[in-house]
């Protein structure tokens, strides 16, 4: 699923169960990607958290975001308990990066 030597970013959401996000990008890629993250960041921000963003500066996050040359993955578990299911979506990111 993941590119030999591709780097991957792994963000985790809990509302209505489990939900780990991974993105990966090429090495060729990640300098390109990093500068138009740190391009959407507000003065005073040092990072993007969409729970404390508006909804029209989140569309406005993903559509930046969708321009960007990455690849997204998303693991979801239905699982009643957050540590029960961080820990099938991490089992199944880890096997997804290991078959490489």
């Amino acid at each position: 699923m993941f590119d030999p030597g591709a780097h991957v970013f792994v963000d985790e959401g809990k509302s209505k169960g489990y939900v780990l996000a991974a993105t990966s990008t090429q090495p060729t890629s990640l300098a390109a990607a990093r500068a138009a993250m740190r391009r959407l960041l507000l003065p005073g921000q040092d990072r993007l958290h969409f729970a404390k963003e508006s909804d029209p500066r989140r569309r406005s996050i993903l559509s930046a975001m969708a321009e960007l040359d990455v690849s997204v993955i998303l693991y979801v578990s239905p699982a009643k308990s957050h540590k029960v299911g961080r820990e099938r979506c991490l089992q199944a990111l880890l096997d997804d990066v290991l078959k490489h």
